[in-house]
């Protein structure tokens, strides 16, 4: 049996690299500039736009890898 600690674990690494090796973090600003829109430094720089930033490439990332296999 695997012991569900050393999943979790897994599933966090994954997470983590999945999100690292993504174009998506790249992506989600050029989309910005492309649709003209430019977002002041306060808004970039706060942690929830961040938290926003990193959960919308998640959600991209697990799609991506459910439809891929």
């Amino acid at each position: 049996a695997i012991c569900l600690l050393c999943m979790l674990s897994g599933v966090r690494a994954y997470r983590h690299s999945r999100r690292n090796a993504s174009s998506v973090r790249c992506c989600l600003p050029l989309a910005g500039i492309a649709l003209g829109s430019d977002l002041p430094d306060e808004i970039i720089d706060h942690p929830d736009f961040h938290t926003m930033h990193i959960a919308a490439t998640d959600m991209v990332c697990w799609a991506n890898a459910s439809t891929s296999h």
